[in-house]
C-alpha cells in the first residue's frame, strides 16, 4: 500500500505541478493582456496626440488662409488704387500736353507779333533814312511838311504795333505763371 500512496502522491504533485504550470501560464497569458491593452492604451495616446497635432495644423493652416485672403485683397485694393492714379497720371499728362500746346501757340503768336515789329521797325528806320536824305536835298517846305506826316503816322503805327506787342508779352507771362 505504501507503494499505491507514494504512486497518489506523486501523481498529485504531479497535478499540483501541471496546475501551478496552468496558473503560471494563465498569469503570463494576463499579464501579455495586460502589456497588449497598455500597448493599445498608448497606442491610443498617441493616436489622440496625432489627432490633436492634425487639428493644430488644421487651424494654424485656416488662419494662414485668412492671412493670406486678407493679403490678396489689400493687393486688390493697392491695384485698384494703382489703376485710379495712373487714370490720374494720364489725365494730369493729357493737361500739361493742351497747356504746353497753347503755350507754343502763344509763342508762335509771339515769334509773329516780333516779326511785324521788326518789319514795321525796318519800315521806320527806311522812312527815316528818306527822310534825312530828302532832308539833306533841302526840299522844299511842301515836301518837307508831307514827309513828315508820313513819318508821323509811321511813328503811330508803330506805336500801336508795341502796344500789340507788350499785350501779347504780358499774356504770355500770365499764361506761363498758370503753367
Amino acid at each position: 500500500m505504501i507503494h499505491t500512496e507514494y504512486i497518489l502522491t506523486l501523481d498529485f504533485l504531479l497535478n499540483q505541478t501541471e496546475f501551478t504550470l496552468l496558473t503560471s501560464n494563465l498569469l503570463l497569458i494576463h499579464t501579455e493582456f495586460t502589456l497588449l491593452t497598455s500597448d493599445v492604451l498608448l497606442i491610443h495616446a498617441e493616436f489622440t496626440l496625432l489627432t490633436s497635432d492634425f487639428l493644430l495644423i488644421h487651424a494654424e493652416f485656416t488662419d494662414l488662409t485668412s492671412d493670406f485672403l486678407l493679403i490678396h485683397a489689400e493687393l486688390i485694393d493697392l491695384t485698384s488704387d494703382f489703376i485710379l492714379t495712373h487714370a490720374e497720371l494720364i489725365d494730369l499728362t493729357s493737361d500739361f500736353l493742351l497747356t504746353h500746346a497753347e503755350i507754343t501757340d502763344l509763342t508762335s503768336d509771339f515769334l509773329l507779333t516780333h516779326a511785324e515789329f521788326t518789319r514795321l521797325t525796318s519800315d521806320f528806320l527806311l522812312t527815316h533814312a528818306e527822310f534825312t536824305r530828302l532832308t539833306s536835298d533841302l526840299l522844299t517846305h511842301a515836301e518837307l511838311i508831307d514827309l513828315t506826316s508820313d513819318f508821323l503816322l509811321t511813328h503811330a503805327e508803330i506805336t500801336d504795333l508795341t502796344s500789340d506787342f507788350l499785350l501779347t508779352h504780358a499774356e504770355l507771362i500770365d499764361l506761363t505763371s498758370d503753367f
